[in-house]
C-alpha cells in the first residue's frame, strides 16, 4: 500500500503554507493506515499481500473463506483405521500442514496416502508444503502420490542404519498445478 504524498517536493520551514487540499491528503493518508501500535479491526475490500524474505510476524490469525497459509503451523495425526492400501487410499485434504502417521503394531503391507488437490477442504497454494511423518509402529510402506497421479515417493518401514527410535518423514511442495516431492530424511548413523 503506497500513500501519495501532499508536497512531493517537501515543505520550507517558515516559507511554505499547507493548503487546504494538502492538509486533506495528510489526513485521508493517516486515516488509511494501519495502526502498528493498539492494532484494530480492518476490512480492506481488495487483498493485503505482505511478500519477501524479510517479511516475519509473531502470532499470526489467518480467517475467512479465503484463508491460505504457505507455511507450516498445525498437524494431525491418521492412524491405520483410516488408511487403505488401494489408491487413493487415505486422502489428505490439506488442512493441516504436518501428518504423523501412526499404526498398531500389527500392521503390514502397503498403504496409500492421497496429497489432495481438487477436492481438498483448503485449495493448496502455489509453494504450500506438506510433511508427513511415519512413526515407528508397524511393518508397512506408504505410498503417496497427488491427487490425480502416480505414486511420487515412498517411506519405508526402516531405512538402511536408521538411528533406532528416530522416525522417517517426507516433505512435498505444491508447484500451482501439482506436489512434488521436496525432501525425503532419516537420522542415520555414521
Amino acid at each position: 500500500m503506497t500513500f501519495s504524498r501532499a508536497k512531493p517536493t517537501g515543505w520550507t520551514d517558515d516559507l511554505d503554507t499547507i493548503t487546504a487540499a494538502q492538509i486533506n491528503q495528510v489526513d485521508t493518508n493517516q486515516s488509511r493506515a494501519v495502526d502498528g501500535t493498539a492494532g484494530g479491526l480492518y476490512t480492506p475490500s481488495p487483498p493485503i499481500n505482505i511478500d519477501g524474505f524479510n517479511a516475519t510476524t509473531e502470532n499470526l490469525f489467518i480467517r475467512g473463506a479465503q484463508a491460505q497459509h504457505p507455511l507450516r503451523i498445525d498437524s494431525t495425526t491418521v492412524t491405520d483405521v483410516a488408511a487403505s492400501a488401494a489408491p487413493p487410499g487415505q486422502i489428505l485434504d490439506i488442512t493441516v500442514d504436518v501428518y504423523y502417521i501412526d499404526a498398531s503394531v500389527a500392521a503390514t503391507g502397503n498403504w496409500t496416502l492421497t496429497l489432495a488437490i481438487a477436492s481438498a477442504a483448503i485449495a493448496p497454494v502455489n509453494g504450500a508444503v506438506v510433511r508427513i511423518v511415519r512413526l515407528l509402529n508397524g511393518v508397512f510402506t506408504i505410498d503417496i502420490l497427488p491427487e490425480g497421479g502416480g505414486v511420487i515417493a515412498q517411506i519405508p518401514s526402516a531405512y538402511t542404519n536408521q538411528v533406532a527410535g528416530s522416525p522417517l518423514y517426507a516433505e512435498f511442495w505444491f508447484d500451482g498445478a501439482t506436489w512434488r516431492r521436496l525432501a525425503f530424511s532419516a537420522d542415520v548413523a555414521p
